[in-house]
C-alpha cells in the first residue's frame, strides 16, 4: 500500500521543489528579432497568423500603461523556460485586431512546439498581459487582465492578478502547499447542449482500469444517435499524473456546488474523488468552470479519449453497465 500511495503522489510540484532540468538545445534559442518570432508563430494557427509585436503591439496594453505591466514597445517577447525540460520557451505579448493576444509557446522536443493560452478566460475576461518572475529558479508568470464587462463610466474594472506555474500540461495558480490524498476511483459525468448534445461518463478503478461511456446526436436530429462503451487500462505515468493535478488543485477544498445560471456552450459537470480508505467528494459544477484548477482537470479527463488507446467493451468486462 505505501508504494502504491507514493506512486499515485508522484508529480506533485511544490513551489521550492522544482528542479529545472539541465539546459538543452532548443530551437527557439536562435530568436533574436521580432520577425523570427512572426516566423515560427504564424504556423501555429489562424489566431496567430495576424498577429504584430513590438511597437506595433503597444496599444493593446494601453490600459496598463502607468502600471508596472506596462508595454512600452520594443521586444514584447521574452524567454525563459517554464515546463522546466531545460529547453528555451517564448512568452509573447502580440496584437490582433486591436485586442491583446497573449501566451506561450512550449519547446516540447524534437519538433514539437506548442502554444498555451490556458490562463485566459475569454468569456468572462478582457486586456490580459504577463511578465515572466522567478521564484527560486523556477519561470514563473504574473498575470492580469479585467472583467469582460465595463463599469457604468466605460472603465474596465476588476483586475485580477495572479501567479501562474505551468504544471500537468497548463498554466496552473502556483500552489503552495497541495493536498497529499491518495487517489483510489474518479468518476466524471459531463454533458454539453449546443449544435450537438454530448453525455460522457468516464469512470477510473482502482486497479487503474477505465470504462468510457458516451452519448451524442445533433440537437435537431436526435434520432441520429451515437453511443459507445469503451475501456482501457491506464499506466502508470496517467494515474500519477492525475492524482498529482487532483492534489494540486487542492480537490477536498473545493466547494460541492457550483452555481452561475446555464451560459451557452459550457458543460455541466459532476466529479466524484474516492480517495484515502474510501471517503468521497463529489462536486456538482453548473458551468464547467469552478475555479481555474477545476476547469482543468476537467479538460484533462476529458481528454483521455483522445490521448489514451481504447477498445469496446464486452460482456466480461466487470462494472460496465450497458449505455443509456
Amino acid at each position: 500500500m505505501r508504494r502504491r500511495t507514493l506512486r499515485l503522489l508522484a508529480g506533485l510540484l511544490v513551489l521550492g521543489g522544482h528542479r529545472p532540468a539541465a539546459a538543452q538545445a532548443s530551437r527557439l534559442d536562435s530568436i533574436r528579432t521580432d520577425d523570427a518570432v512572426l516566423a515560427l508563430i504564424r504556423p501555429l494557427g489562424w489566431e496567430y497568423a495576424a498577429a504584430v509585436l513590438g511597437d506595433s503591439a503597444v496599444s493593446a496594453y494601453r490600459p496598463y500603461r502607468n502600471t508596472r505591466f506596462a508595454v512600452r514597445g520594443g521586444q514584447t517577447w521574452c524567454k525563459a523556460d517554464f515546463d522546466g525540460n531545460g529547453r528555451t520557451d517564448l512568452l509573447v505579448l502580440a496584437r490582433r485586431a486591436d485586442i491583446p493576444l497573449v501566451f506561450c509557446v512550449l519547446d516540447m522536443g524534437g519538433s514539437r512546439l506548442r502554444a498555451v493560452r490556458s490562463f485566459y478566460n475569454a468569456v468572462h475576461r478582457r486586456q490580459p498581459t504577463a511578465q515572466v518572475v522567478y521564484r527560486r529558479g523556477q519561470a514563473l508568470l504574473r498575470y492580469t487582465d479585467f472583467a469582460r464587462r465595463r463599469g457604468s463610466n466605460g472603465r474596465l474594472r476588476n483586475r485580477h492578478t495572479q501567479l501562474l506555474a505551468y504544471t500537468y500540461g497548463a498554466f496552473l495558480p502556483v500552489q503552495r502547499r497541495p493536498t497529499r490524498h491518495r487517489i483510489e476511483a474518479i468518476r466524471l459525468t459531463w454533458k454539453l447542449t449546443y449544435h450537438d448534445h454530448e453525455e460522457l461518463d468516464l469512470r477510473i478503478e482502482p486497479d487503474d482500469r477505465a470504462y468510457l461511456q458516451t452519448t451524442e446526436y445533433p440537437v435537431l436530429a436526435p434520432q441520429q444517435i451515437s453511443r459507445q462503451a469503451l475501456t482501457t487500462q491506464l499506466d502508470s505515468a496517467c494515474r500519477a499524473d492525475m492524482a498529482g493535478l487532483l492534489n494540486y488543485v487542492r480537490f477536498s477544498r473545493c466547494r460541492n456546488q457550483y452555481d452561475g445560471g446555464d451560459l451557452n456552450h459550457h458543460p455541466r459537470v459532476e466529479l466524484t474523488i474516492t480517495y484515502d480508505g474510501g471517503r468521497t467528494k463529489t462536486i456538482r459544477d453548473a458551468n464547467g468552470e469552478g475555479t481555474p484548477g477545476l476547469e482543468y482537470v476537467y479538460t484533462y479527463l476529458v481528454g483521455l479519449r483522445r490521448s489514451q488507446r481504447w477498445q469496446p467493451t464486452t460482456a466480461s468486462d466487470d462494472h460496465v453497465a450497458p449505455p443509456r
